[in-house]
């Protein structure tokens, strides 16, 4: 019997994660949140309270827990009230966590981080595996704090080397911020700029997790969907890009006005160039692979769509697709369809 448990049930991953951990034999499950999930979470003991680090540190004694699945982040599903607050939880709270793991005699510590830790750099290679280093400059807001704790989980695995630490860097969920951004009337881009985007969804989310729990191997695992263009993804979410001159952007951040990016939730760096991971090690190593496309997890996710607002997406969905697998896009021609060289 093992023994697993979820700190952060209460986000959607860790409640999705929960039911599914739930559901396999031989499986104890206990959940730690500040507060009641809203979402069914399994068949989870839950303990609501925003414990310390020697606190947790007893739970796990006293439980005899193995491992543990720390999804305790703000700022992914909302907004957070404010950036101390986001530090103090996700970054002085992921430290807190793994040593109350290793006080504890924890085996396996499972950890989300993400896979934009890498930067928005004109030199990333089209496909950027886990040794590639995480930015330092470039990144704020969400996307430095998953960058400060993917770093100190690496120092903390060296310094524990009985312990199986595993970080998941995974692509923004496909219901999360960044689809927020997606589904905006008219989403802001930067002109001349089309960047390729990677999207996950909710069920390929969970399913890494569970397969991190059962691995063999550690270290960092990238988990991401196939990509698409930025483009693509706001077309599939119904609306059309505005590609703005990047000055105005700079301009907006003083005066504010039409040009604002509103709800982009990362670095402006990201509407230039490409973030997109290789995630041949996840594969290999987990046995995960993604079942559901990019394309096709953002399509899903969007609200109210109507019959035109479905066909343009398949078109776009299909668009992706086919430059995937050979090059080649469809363009409608007269009312019928035929193949272009891209």
């Amino acid at each position: 019997m093992s023994t697993i448990l979820i700190n952060g049930i209460s986000t959607p991953l860790g409640a999705a994660v929960g039911e599914a951990l739930g559901a396999r034999p031989a499986v104890r499950l206990l959940g730690v949140a500040s507060h009641l999930p809203a979402l069914p979470y399994g068949q989870a003991e839950l303990l609501t309270a925003q414990l310390s680090g020697q606190q947790l540190c007893t739970l796990l004694r006293a439980e005899a827990v193995d491992t543990v699945v720390h999804l305790d982040v703000i700022g992914d599903d909302h907004s957070p009230a404010s950036r101390e607050t986001a530090v103090r939880r996700n970054v002085l709270g992921t430290m807190e966590v793994l040593g109350a793991c290793a006080a504890a005699g924890v085996r396996r510590v499972v950890v989300r981080s993400h896979a934009l830790v890498y930067g928005a750099q004109p030199g990333n290679p089209a496909l950027i595996e886990e040794h590639w280093p995480v930015a330092h400059d470039g990144i704020s807001g969400i996307i430095r704090d998953y960058a400060e704790v993917d770093s100190f989980v690496s120092e903390f695995a060296h310094r524990q080397p009985e312990m199986l630490l595993l970080t998941l860097r995974c692509a923004p969920l496909s219901s999360g911020t960044f689809a927020r951004y997606v589904r905006q009337p008219t989403p802001r881009t930067v002109f001349g700029f089309d960047p390729r985007v990677q999207l996950l969804a909710l069920a390929d989310a969970v399913s890494a997790f569970v397969a991190a729990v059962e691995a063999q191997q550690g270290g960092v695992y990238n988990i991401a969907a196939d990509p698409l263009t930025l483009s693509q993804a706001i077309r599939l979410a119904g609306h059309q890009p505005l590609p703005v001159p990047e000055p105005l952007f700079g301009l907006s951040s003083f005066l504010g006005g039409p040009w604002t990016l509103g709800d982009f939730p990362f670095d402006r760096g990201f509407l230039k160039y490409s973030c997109v991971v290789d995630t041949t090690r996840a594969r290999s190593a987990l046995g995960w692979q993604p079942t559901v496309a990019s394309a096709d997890a953002l399509a899903l996710a969007s609200d109210g769509a109507g019959p035109g607002d479905e066909l343009a997406r398949a078109e776009m969905a299909l668009n992706a697709f086919l430059q995937k697998k050979s090059g080649l896009k469809i363009q409608d021609s007269e009312g019928g369809v035929h193949r272009t060289p891209l």
